[in-house]
């Protein structure tokens, strides 16, 4: 009956090491992905703003190269300039929402801490606030630099359209250099060694 309770006792031991060790490894793997949701969401500043500094500074040179060496058409390029302004305005307008959204909270956490007199809670709260406004100022005058075409927030297009035109040299190089080739084949090369005089016999 002994030798019962005391194997018992010990698998019971077995099974909490057991339980300590499943929950150390979940909670490894949930912090594990929190790191890497944080390194998601923390951009720049880290906060929301910082997506469209980091859209923004996005290199597309070498999209515009291999662009230029697939359709080496002016319409084209411009055409996705135009895709690359709108998906900029269209970040700034969901990014505009998220803050509004984030605000629209800390109003209800400011009425509620009101009503609790919890004074230093408010004065955290309304600093938060009073960043999130300033942010969304900042927006509104991307957004009026981006319609004066200010290169400041043009980044991605700037660079988008040096590749371009880099790989539309590199392509006009090569038609160039294969035409040069064709003109100078011996089937199409000129005569150009002077002729023999022809000898007029006079009768």
């Amino acid at each position: 009956m002994k030798f019962f309770r005391f194997n018992k006792k010990q698998n019971n031991s077995e099974n909490s090491t057991s339980n300590e060790n499943a929950q150390a490894n979940e909670s490894a793997q949930v912090n594990e992905k929190a790191d890497k949701d944080t390194q998601k969401i923390t951009i720049g500043t880290g906060m929301p703003i910082g997506t469209i500094y980091y859209f923004i500074a996005t290199d597309l040179s070498q999209k515009g190269y291999e662009d230029a060496l697939v359709n080496p058409s002016y319409q084209y390029c411009q055409q996705y300039e135009d895709i690359l302004q709108q998906q900029l305005l269209n970040l700034m307008a969901k990014v505009e929402l998220r803050y509004q959204m984030d605000i629209s909270h800390l109003d209800t956490h400011i009425e509620n801490c009101k009503a609790f007199f919890a004074i230093s809670s408010i004065a955290q709260l309304t600093a938060q606030k009073n960043v999130y406004l300033q942010h969304l100022d900042k927006i509104e005058e991307m957004r009026q630099q981006l319609n004066n075409n200010d290169s400041r927030v043009t980044l991605m297009i700037q660079t988008y359209r040096r590749g371009f035109m880099k790989g539309l040299s590199q392509s006009m190089a090569s038609i160039t250099g294969q035409n040069y080739f064709m003109a100078t084949t011996p089937s199409q090369t000129l005569n150009l060694q002077p002729q023999p005089e022809k000898q007029v016999v006079n009768e």
